[in-house]
């Protein structure tokens, strides 16, 4: 068609007009669809944190209750083996306590990891003794070689520093795990744990760990799943070997230490894992705490018994009876309180999670009306570092955890009174 040039003029910028109408129109639509999106997203992430929440909640709870009635019947395990037994019943006993302590690993996996994901994984960096920390390695894994046919080699460099700074907890748990892991998938010949290290510029230490065995070995395909959770090797050919979730953990906490880890296998020879840490020397070792009274005699003693469960005090209850010891019962913190206004003993022994009036209540009160000068000694089947200090700061001279190994119990006794 033959337009005039007002005619023209006038479509001209009515298509501009109308290009920019819809130009905001599609902008402001965008936008709109841009912050709908946006309170999407932050509607799924608070969505997200409230299931971590109740699900760190409902583990935390589960693991509570699950593990009370186990650390009862670990401790009367305990107690039942100082009794006259006789070599079958002495074998029935130690399936007990193994197959009682899986289950309890299992519990703390799934409550680890529930931290873990719900980013409540603390580190509490302190200085600690090397060859203690070693020892306290040792102890909780000899039992996993008895009636195997593996041996355990340790090699350690002599010229490690006495102290290094981290959290030695949380390491300890790594190196333990470890181990564990190596006992499972060996059938016979050895495991083996080597630390060695060198000292780097800044006053830190170059701290290398090697944990071996001569096992099944990992497939070549597996080797990067194996740090994800609930993977297992070759789940179909081996039974009772735990969940997958160890080696995830172990992960995650040598992130958080600032650590690496490797590995090497071959199938049908054996895995090695390779832990490499950078940590600070200890400079003031004169606080760190040495264990020098583990061998003094512990004359007959009065003490306070705190505990709600029934079972849990009926063994800690017998063991320290039959040992000479007096002892007297609280069912709860208020009982306690109760007592020691009016009574005076030598030492407390204080569970934490109680009816009526709990252990850090108790503890509090204790201290702060003076009701006496007795260590008092937290016992708890959780101690993350995170309660660890809530305790500590409510008074608590110490804690040990639960299932109580009465041996260790009495070294702890021993040490705070004198």
């Amino acid at each position: 068609y033959m337009l005039d040039s007002q005619v023209t003029q006038f479509l001209y910028y009515s298509n501009s007009f109308t290009f920019v109408i819809l130009l905001g129109f599609i902008s402001y639509s965008y936008s709109l669809t841009a912050k709908a999106s946006e309170d999407k997203i932050l509607l799924e992430r608070q969505k997200a944190d409230s299931s971590n929440r109740s699900k760190s909640m409902f583990l935390a709870n589960m693991s509570h209750e699950i593990r009370t009635p186990m650390n009862g019947i670990l401790s009367l395990v305990q107690v039942l083996q100082t009794t006259n037994l006789d070599k079958q019943q002495n074998e029935y006993l130690k399936s007990i306590h193994r197959a009682g302590g899986t289950l309890i690993r299992l519990i703390d996996d799934l409550l680890d990891l529930s931290r873990i994901e719900s980013g409540k994984l603390e580190i509490n960096e302190k200085e600690f003794l090397m060859w203690e920390f070693i020892d306290d390695v040792l102890l909780q894994v000899e039992y996993l070689f008895d009636d195997r046919d593996i041996h355990l080699n340790i090699d350690v460099n002599n010229n490690l520093p006495e102290a290094l700074i981290t959290d030695d907890i949380r390491l300890k748990q790594v190196v333990v795990n470890l181990i564990n892991n190596a006992v499972k998938f060996t059938s016979q010949g050895e495991v083996n744990l080597i630390i060695t290290g060198e000292k780097v510029e800044g006053n830190k230490y170059n701290l290398q760990i090697e944990v071996s065995d001569t096992g099944m070995g990992i497939p070549e395909d597996r080797l990067e799943s194996i740090f994800e959770p609930f993977q297992q090797i070759a789940p179909d050919r081996i039974y009772n070997k735990g969940v997958g979730l160890g080696l995830p953990i172990c992960k995650r906490i040598i992130d958080a230490l600032n650590g690496t880890i490797k590995i090497k296998s071959q199938l049908g020879k054996g895995t090695k894992f390779y832990l490499d840490f950078e940590f600070p020397i200890a400079k003031n070792r004169q606080k760190i705490k040495h264990h020098e009274t583990e061998n003094i005699e512990l004359p007959a003693i009065k003490i306070l018994l705190v505990e709600d469960d029934k079972i849990s005090r009926l063994a800690v209850n017998s063991w320290l009876t039959d040992k000479g010891h007096t002892v007297v019962i609280a069912e709860d913190g208020k009982k306690a309180v109760e007592f020691l206004s009016e009574n005076d003993v030598d030492v407390v022994l204080m569970d934490v999670h109680m009816p009526v009036m709990n252990g850090i209540e108790a503890t509090k009160i204790i201290k702060s009306e003076n009701l006496t000068q007795a260590p008092i000694i937290g016992m708890t089947a959780s101690v993350m570092n995170d309660e660890r200090e809530t305790y500590i700061s409510a008074g608590m001279d110490v804690l040990i955890e639960k299932p109580v190994n009465f041996e260790k119990l009495m070294t702890i006794v021993k040490n705070n009174l004198a």
